[in-house]
């Protein structure tokens, strides 16, 4: 394996190291000192979004995360051995297992005391060691169990997460729409075979990375377990590919009636483009944008017309090429109309007011200190696995907080504010939901200034 990168996370007080295989295959180490804690995984750019790619019913990648997770291999002879393997005593510590997928990725991980990490190694050769014939012994159950899984999910007719998918990717991105865990009667038609389809592009090197947080590296008998797993891929290329399709941001809008809701909520959302490449001043500057926009909702919409009780500003990633950077709240059905009036005022005009009086000055102040005086940043065991996830999708990894408290440093709340007008000029899509029929919160909505105004946006990017 040859050494790529290495770089310190400072707030975070450890080194990272990045190598890759002939094979394609990448290794992502965390070393921090005087932990306590071992934890690896193995993370496969392999999740729901390409089973239709890869010609596979829609739910097996979520099946086959089960499947080797819970089942025997030459490492663990039944899923006995293994549960009896996971126990601590008096001379080793217990060790935990788990996976999970999502629409992004499948993820199967281990973590244990320190001293447990040739153990811990060892679960993972075990997760990637089972055979067609072992998932034989161990697919009715996991099928049983995920069917359960399925029952106990709220029905699809009362999801609004699945109409919220459904409503802003169905003609950009269908494969985003679906459930991960796939729908009842598909996971009672998938195979083996198709288990076994999927599972061979796991295999390939390219697609994953092992992610490992230790107290001390390198490690002569950790490198060695960590070789003996790079020997289960292959240097074969991917025959799938993830889609970037650019989002075109259009103005629309949809309700969701919920009758469980007491009232109503919204969401402005603007899809805007991720970057593969750090920007330092811009993530700043978008950073404080989005404390500016939370600041000003609970200054503007809470303290000063007591309308709600909560709301701000949100960033989530989408279409795995976009950032949904948007805002959200609720409010009565009552307090509706002026609640939309209120967002218009505080969009149009009470932010940039605020921004720019003393009062802002000071809260503005307020944020570049608390980036430059960092407190204690909390252990986090898994810490590795968003800068595997990073590495997966082409994005770079190595954050320095020292060029960014540079740019933090450099920036204006003239930034802030040309930052916010732009952002403010693209089309959004707004989504709603609450316990009333659709006409009545329609009525309301279009009929306010804010309506009018961001119906006519016809920016996109």
């Amino acid at each position: 394996m040859k050494l790529i990168q290495k770089f310190k996370s400072y707030n975070y007080g450890a080194t990272n190291y990045v190598y890759q295989f002939e094979n394609g295959l990448r290794l992502f180490v965390t070393e921090k000192k005087d932990i306590l804690d071992f934890y690896a995984s193995i993370i496969f750019k392999a999740g729901a979004l390409i089973e239709n790619q890869v010609g596979v019913t829609d739910g097996t990648a979520h099946f086959l995360e089960h499947l080797m997770v819970a089942s025997p291999s030459k490492y663990f002879k039944s899923m006995d051995v293994k549960k009896e393997f996971m126990y601590g005593n008096l001379s080793r510590p217990e060790v935990n297992y788990n996976g999970s997928t999502s629409k992004y990725a499948m993820q199967l991980y281990s973590s244990s005391q320190i001293r447990g990490k040739e153990r811990v190694m060892k679960m993972l050769k075990g997760y990637l060691d089972s055979s067609k014939r072992d998932f034989e012994t161990t697919i009715e159950k996991e099928r049983g169990i995920i069917l359960s899984e399925i029952e106990r999910m709220i029905k699809k007719e009362k999801d609004s997460g699945y109409y919220y998918r459904e409503f802003f990717f169905q003609d950009v991105y269908p494969e985003f729409v679906k459930y991960v865990i796939g729908e009842y009667d598909q996971v009672k038609e998938i195979n083996i075979e198709q288990l076994d389809k999927f599972r061979t592009e796991l295999s390939r090197g390219e697609n994953a990375v092992i992610a490992i947080q230790t107290n001390n590296w390198p490690d002569k008998t950790l490198i060695k377990d960590i070789k003996e797993l790079s020997k289960y891929f292959n240097a074969e290329k991917n025959s799938f590919k993830h889609k970037f399709i650019p989002y075109k941001n259009q103005f629309k809008y949809k309700h969701f009636k919920d009758e469980e809701r007491r009232d109503v909520f919204i969401s402005y959302n603007v899809f805007l483009p991720k970057r593969d490449h750090i920007d330092y001043r811009l993530e700043a500057i978008e950073e404080f944008a989005d404390s500016l926009i939370s600041k000003t909702v609970f200054e503007h919409l809470r303290e000063d017309k007591q309308l709600i009780y909560s709301g701000g500003s949100f960033n989530q990633y989408a279409l795995v090429s976009h950032i949904n950077r948007g805002f959200s709240t609720s409010v009565s059905k009552e307090k509706l109309p002026e609640l939309l009036d209120s967002i218009e005022y505080l969009f149009t005009t009470y932010w940039k007011e605020f921004l720019f009086s003393q009062k802002g000055a000071k809260w503005f102040g307020t944020i570049v200190s608390s980036y430059l005086f960092k407190t204690t940043t909390s252990f986090d065991l898994d810490f590795p696995r968003s800068m595997a996830m990073d590495l997966l999708y082409g994005e770079e990894v190595g954050y320095d907080y020292r060029k960014a408290t540079k740019a933090i440093k450099e920036i204006s709340r003239e930034d802030v504010a040309n930052y916010l007008d732009h952002y403010l000029s693209i089309a959004p899509g707004l989504w709603l939901v609450s316990p009333h029929e659709e006409k009545e919160i329609y009525d309301i909505l279009e009929s306010s200034s804010f309506f009018k105004r961001v119906s006519k946006l016809t920016n996109q990017i």
